[in-house]
């Protein structure tokens, strides 16, 4: 990169005009910045400028290497437009789906908070359902508690590890009692999720649509 940079400077003289203005634009002093035509100069062996007291411009020499000079300009021009809006701030609408209650946990809500307060200009859609949504049509991104299969163009990313606990009440235990793990495919189940309870199974050897279980 240090071998463009003379390349560089040469293009911005003949842009601007001048070796002070030049010089300002690239924050070098206007010795420095003729000291690099000097050495391009020599460099190559060719006279590059021709300067009068009150103009300057490039020899025949000097526009053959202007031509690079200015790809060179355009090229560093291109890029920083380019990675320029990559650090842009974010806006527009993101739809996000969630199993449903979701959306009133806390976390999801601070989660929210902290958001809004980074990219103002970013509006939360929050769709909740417990069926797997298309992420062409309904939502840009969706937030599900079992493993997903990355499938397609879509990408997959673990946000969160827990624990799942499987609790009943004395009452419950003392009229059906639980010795074995078989014995959870004959329980009433109060559960958030089907998803959630059938992956639980899927943990536990249990098939996935055990005969007699009951959800609510």
């Amino acid at each position: 990169m240090e071998s463009l940079k003379p390349v560089y400077v040469f293009g911005v003289i003949l842009r601007q005009g001048s070796m002070s203005a030049a010089a300002a634009q690239l924050r070098m002093t206007p010795s420095a910045v003729s000291q690099v035509v000097r050495k391009l100069e020599r460099h190559y062996g060719v006279k590059l400028l021709a300067r009068t007291t009150r103009s300057l411009t490039a020899t025949q020499e000097g526009r053959c290497l202007q031509k690079y000079a200015e790809q060179l300009l355009d090229w560093h021009d291109a890029v920083e437009r380019d990675m320029g809006v990559l650090k842009a701030e974010p806006e527009g609408e993101v739809r996000i789906s969630l199993p449903t209650g979701y959306s009133e946990t806390t976390p999801l809500k601070q989660v929210v908070f902290m958001l809004r307060q980074r990219c103002p200009k970013v509006r939360l859609v929050l769709l909740e359902s417990n069926r797997m949504a298309d992420l062409h049509e309904e939502a840009d991104i969706a937030i599900r508690a079992v493993p997903i299969p990355e499938e397609g163009d879509s990408v997959v990313r673990t946000l969160a590890v827990w624990k799942t606990l499987i609790c009943a009440s004395p009452a419950y235990l003392k009229n059906h009692p639980i010795r074995h793990a078989r014995d959870l495919m004959q329980a009433h189940w109060l559960n958030h999720s089907s998803r959630v309870l059938l992956h639980t199974f899927r943990h536990l050897g249990l098939p996935e649509c055990p005969w007699g279980c009951m959800m609510y």
